[in-house]
This record gives C-alpha cells, sequence and structure tokens, in this order.
C-alpha cells in the first residue's frame, strides 16, 4: 500500500510494509524526492515502526507528525509524532461526534483547475 504526501516541502512516497506475527504491526517507509522530477532524487528519508494497530498513513502534519488510520472499527485517526515516537488520538473541538475517518479528505492548495482547464 502506498500513499503520497508532501514532506519537507518535497513530493513523498509512504510504502507501507505488513510484519506477519500473532499481532499485526505495521512499518512505513517514507521517500522523499529532493529534485522534482528527477528520478534519481528519491531519498529514503526514515522508516516508522513498527506500530500495531494502524491500518495505513494518510500525510503529514506541520513535517512531526504522521496522520494515520487506526485499524479499529470507526478507523479513528491518530497523529504519530515522529520525533518522540507517540501515537495520540486527533481531537479537534469542531468535530461531531458523529464523524468518522471516511468522512475526511485531504487539501492541498493547488492552481490546476479541476475542470481540466474548462471553464
Amino acid at each position: 500500500m502506498e500513499t503520497l504526501a508532501l514532506f519537507n516541502n518535497c513530493l513523498a512516497l509512504i510504502i507501507v510494509f505488513n510484519v506477519n506475527c500473532t499481532i499485526p504491526k505495521r512499518y512505513f517507509n517514507i521517500w522523499v524526492m529532493r529534485e522534482y522530477g528527477v528520478e534519481d532524487s528519491w531519498t529514503k528519508q526514515l522508516v516508522v515502526g513498527p506500530l500495531k494497530g494502524i491500518q495505513k498513513p494518510v500525510g503529514f502534519v506541520k513535517n512531526e507528525e504522521l496522520i494515520i488510520l487506526r485499524d479499529d472499527e470507526d478507523q479513528t485517526i491518530a497523529l504519530y509524532n515522529i520525533g518522540s515516537q507517540e501515537i495520540k488520538n486527533f481531537q479537534h473541538s469542531g468535530l461531531p461526534n458523529s464523524f468518522r475517518s471516511r468522512h475526511a479528505r485531504l487539501y492541498v492548495e493547488s492552481l490546476v483547475s479541476l475542470n481540466g482547464g474548462r471553464a
């Protein structure tokens, strides 16, 4: 499973690896493209894990925290701090209790037209 994200203002590819054991654990390899469009500029930035109870990564917040979906019934959103290696539940006072991660969408600012160039 792969996810594209923005890390330190560079295009990043997060690759998920499963570790088969009695308690499923996952590793995330984070690769960064240092020079956009140059294939040889991909660099393995870091490895996260092993983490248990995690379904998949979604993206980054402030380059220090990885947004992840927990592997629970509601796929709750959590934040993984790269420096401290701690996972905490995502809390936001503006979200209703009925909010589920399937309602979430990533937003990336862009000048690309959603209409494919048609007005």
